[in-house]
């Protein structure tokens, strides 16, 4: 039986006011795993940052263990070199911050690694991989303006055989939309094994599994604010 693994997207780049800052730098976060084989998965990293602010963003994610007595993974490789890729949709001619620090438009790079793990190791454990970095935009509107970010990935049981990958994302987030016109986002969420997947919208975290705090009139099921109709399909 195809077991449900349940994706709590966290549209950072879209349920957040963004304008331009000069310090917080946060916009958003992917973290997702494959198998590569039923001993060894493969943690990738996907972290979004505001050209304006920091250029520092770290790979510092955390293994932690819901069964007593287990301990993380051994690391099996070092971190991938950093890949940075500029994410923002422009058009031809076009410049950001990210290649021109006088340009009018902030820009969004994606920061990529990734790094294996011996599951076998730690056997018949459970863990949540989570990550966690400061700061998210201080233009934020919605609540939590310069706070941390964190998130966590689907539940690691290394008591599963074959090894079951995570969900994977097609789509980059997108970090601009056009105000005032109804958008459709789809990050092309798959699943390598095929599994059912289910969608719902989920409140945004600081470091760790600590929720933020939203001003009036905002809420994980009204990130825009209440003026805005924001629904969500929980199957597509």
């Amino acid at each position: 039986m195809k077991r449900l693994s349940l994706i709590v997207i966290l549209l950072l780049t879209l349920l957040f006011t963004h304008q331009k800052v000069e310090a917080s730098h946060m916009m958003g976060v992917d973290l997702t795993y494959e198998c590569i084989n039923n001993c060894t998965i493969r943690v990738h990293l996907r972290a979004y940052r505001d050209c304006t602010g920091a250029s520092s963003i770290t790979n510092n994610i955390t293994f932690n263990p819901q069964t007593p007595g287990c301990s993380a993974p051994n690391a099996v490789s070092n971190w991938s070199p950093q890949q940075t890729v500029e994410v923002t949709p422009l058009c031809p001619g076009a410049q950001t911050a990210c290649t021109n620090p006088s340009a009018p438009i902030n820009g969004t790079q994606e920061y990529y690694w990734f790094r294996d793990y011996n599951i076998c190791s730690q056997p018949n454990c459970v863990f949540t991989i989570s990550w966690g970095s400061c700061c998210r935009n201080a233009s934020i509107t919605s609540g939590a303006g310069s706070t941390g970010m964190g998130i966590s990935a689907t539940t690691v049981n290394t008591a599963i055989t074959p090894c079951n990958s995570s969900p994977q994302f097609a789509n980059p987030p997108v970090p601009y939309i056009c105000a005032g016109q109804p958008y459709i986002f789809n990050q092309g969420a798959t699943d390598p094994e095929g599994d059912s997947l289910a969608y719902s919208l989920g409140p945004c975290f600081t470091n760790g599994s600590i929720q933020v705090t939203y001003n009036a009139g905002y809420s994980p099921t009204q990130p825009l604010g209440a003026s805005w109709n924001v629904t969500i399909n929980a199957n597509t």
